[in-house]
């Protein structure tokens, strides 16, 4: 939560909105011990380096420490996003640093601060580790794939890419699963039908399950794609597409 002195602390020193006060967040909003943890304010006065931002930690207390741009910085940015990185359960301030380089030396003023909690693993619902979010894929098989959206909360909204026996493409989506564990998520698939993109979609659709699929993460990008759909039931080593 932002209290009170760190809301004035962001709006006097950043001259930011209150809209953007409550824009700065935390990915996932609700970590889980060992979970990476990602952090981002948007619209920032002053134009950062991001490549001099660094992050440390102390006694349990996370210092983010920004350098403005200057002239000769290659690549300024207004946002601040940056991964915290994991951490066990508990409640951890976070303080962002502002670090003026002159030829006087360098001054640190705190821009604000804000605390986060990490909860226990073993929270009911289970919850992942990693952002499973991609585009997966066999490349001794290329034509179809799986893409994946992983969602703050953890639900997976999954679509699959095919092609029907006839040779027309057809697609798959997950909707409303549920982990397991850590790593496994099960969830129903459907088959979705409705009239040329041209006329309103809501006249017409039609949408069925057509059967039930698994995912086994065994690795950040490693996964064993299980399912059973339209009469087809396999199970396929999949892996991130790259770009």
């Amino acid at each position: 939560m932002i209290d009170i002195h760190s809301m004035r602390a962001l709006f006097l020193t950043f001259g930011l909105t209150l809209a953007t006060v409550a824009a700065a967040q935390f990915t996932p909003a609700i970590p889980i011990e060992q979970q990476p943890v990602r952090f981002h304010l948007d619209a920032l006065v002053d134009p950062i380096d991001p490549a001099q931002t660094t992050i440390a930690m102390v006694d349990g207390r996370i210092t983010v420490t920004i350098i403005p741009a200057t002239s000769t910085t290659s690549a300024p940015v207004s946002a601040l996003d940056v991964t915290l990185g994991s951490f066990p359960s508990g409640f951890y301030p976070l303080d962002v640093i502002e670090r003026v380089i002159s030829g006087d030396g360098e001054i640190d003023s705190t821009v604000f601060t804000i605390t986060f909690d990490v909860l226990p693993r073993g929270t009911t619902p289970p919850q992942p580790i990693e952002d499973y979010s991609d585009l997966w894929w066999d490349p001794d098989e290329p034509g179809w794939g799986l893409q994946v959206t992983q969602h703050p909360g953890g639900n997976l909204f999954a679509t699959l890419l095919v092609y029907a026996q006839d040779g027309s493409a057809t697609w798959y989506v997950m909707m409303g699963g549920a982990w397991s564990d850590t790593v496994t998520y099960s969830g129903p698939f459907y088959k979705t039908h409705g009239p040329w993109f041209g006329m309103p979609i809501a006249a017409g659709f039609d949408i069925q399950q057509v059967g039930t699929a698994t995912f086994a993460f065994t690795g950040y990008s490693t996964m064993a794609f299980t399912y059973s759909v339209d009469g087809v039931s396999k199970m396929r080593n999949l892996q991130r597409q790259p770009f």
